[in-house]
């Protein structure tokens, strides 16, 4: 990659990505290693979590205290679901090529509005965590509670939440933080930007430990990942290897993680119910994660299509449901008399364990809407990440920039359905308007290439 200073500031260190080639342009420079596209993401981590849930013999499914209820019928249906967004992502990915090494133009135009979008995104994630603080004071959390978690006192976690329960419209604005990290990162890369966009790490941090929100932490952590493996030099060196094999690092980088939160969250009470090992206890409690999860979706479609009369996609889009102002014309149906909240707990407490609550994607869509819903939903959920990921060999910086952050959800799928959860909701308004407002001109396209220009 070329690291000539900028002509605005020559000044500036040698480190940064953004280039000029004499008194032209300026660009900035991505590689993109082939386990990004969406296509090797869907079938790295849903595929594959898939397939061994489906392959795991009834037998195995006692190691979690429940049994299989993802028999032939229910594969087969989940395995449908998965080639319809597979065929989505074929149909739209592909429609402007795939390059490995990308080269963006940047106006002065699209830098004052990076600007402008990484400082209304950082306020307002402030503004949602100083906002959750402060009701969680007012309704009597202090330091003693806190202190109760870090000593792993038994129904400290579930106290904490009690007491500090987010609040619809306004501590969402929290959510903001995955794009402001991104953002953040962009403009440090570039121009020297604020160091002020990790702070951002240590509030999730701090929400992930006290809260027990560990995808708090993932929708900041995992977008400055993609960034900085995007913005890893081409060049062969260890970093390259490094970026190159990844996908090789991501299970134990992923057992670490969930050990560590995991020692806080149900080690403390299950050691003395287990004669496992700590080792034995996570790795069995990661995969169970995955496989209940299946599983779960299993059950509650069988469930779901017993009951009397059609079903509202209640549990497929609780975005639109729970949405502030909506909530009050759109009422939430009920099940047999029970809110959703209560049947879902009365069929993991009847047929399947309470520790392990996801409720899966695929089998939930089908469910409520049928094989003709779910197909829909999740062939049009690929037209759209394909179109996204086709913006970005289009030269849109914006959707890679928005990439980073929806790349969440494809990770996510074996556990929910993340983009239409209430959470996502202001990260899908930031990446509209990053793919809206960094949409280049005509004029000025994304460069392709395998090779390195010439430095003038």
């Amino acid at each position: 990659m070329a690291r000539a200073a900028t002509r605005s500031a020559p000044q500036r260190p040698a480190r940064d990505s953004l280039s000029t080639y004499g008194d032209g342009p300026r660009y900035v420079e991505f590689t993109f290693p082939w386990w990004l596209h969406p296509i090797s993401l869907v079938a790295l981590v849903p595929l594959a979590t898939a397939l061994v849930s489906i392959l795991l013999p009834e037998s195995a499914y006692e190691i979690w205290r429940v049994r299989k209820h993802l028999d032939f019928e229910e594969s087969v249906t989940l395995l449908v679901g998965l080639v319809s967004l597979f065929l989505g992502l074929i149909l739209t990915s592909y429609r402007h090529g795939h390059s490995s090494r990308l080269r963006f133009h940047i106006s002065d135009t699209q830098l004052r509005r990076l600007h402008v979008a990484y400082r209304w995104s950082f306020r307002l994630t402030v503004v949602g965590y100083v906002l959750w603080m402060g009701f969680a004071v007012a309704s009597g959390v202090g330091s003693a509670q806190l202190l109760a978690v870090l000593e792993q006192q038994q129904g400290a976690i579930s106290g904490l939440k009690e007491n500090a329960r987010p609040v619809g419209g306004l501590t969402t604005l929290t959510q903001f933080g995955s794009v402001t990290a991104v953002l953040g990162a962009l403009l440090r890369r570039i121009d020297a930007g604020s160091r002020w966009y990790r702070a951002i790490i240590v509030f999730a941090l701090f929400r992930a430990l006290f809260y027990a929100e560990r995808l708090a932490l993932i929708e900041v952590v995992l977008p400055l990942i993609i960034f900085h493996v995007l913005t890893t030099e081409s060049r062969p060196d260890w970093k390259s290897r490094v970026v190159r094999l990844l996908p090789l690092y991501a299970v134990p980088a992923l057992w670490a993680v969930f050990g560590a939160f995991e020692y806080f969250r149900s080690w403390a009470i299950l050691r003395y119910q287990t004669s496992e090992s700590f080792f034995e206890f996570v790795s069995l409690r990661l995969l169970g994660y995955y496989v209940t999860s299946y599983n779960n979706s299993a059950l509650f479609d069988v469930a779901l299509q017993n009951l009397p009369g059609p079903q509202s996609p209640y549990q497929s889009f609780p975005l639109v449901w729970n949405a502030p102002g909506l909530s009050e014309v759109l009422n939430p149906p009920t099940y047999l008399g029970m809110s959703s909240g209560e049947w879902i707990e009365g069929v993991l407490v009847r047929h399947a364990d309470p520790q392990f609550t996801n409720k899966g994607s695929f089998l939930l869509t089908h469910g409520e809407m049928g094989l003709v819903g779910m197909v829909l939903v999740w062939l049009i959920t690929g037209l759209v990440i394909g179109s996204l990921y086709a913006s970005i060999m289009r030269g849109n910086l914006g959707a890679l920039l928005g990439y980073a952050t929806v790349a969440i959800g494809l990770l996510e799928l074996p556990r929910i359905i993340y983009w239409t959860e209430g959470r996502a909701f202001p990260v899908l308004i930031a990446v509209v308007t990053l793919v809206r407002i960094l949409r280049p001109a005509k004029t000025s396209a994304c460069l392709r290439s395998s090779r390195r220009p010439s430095q003038a």
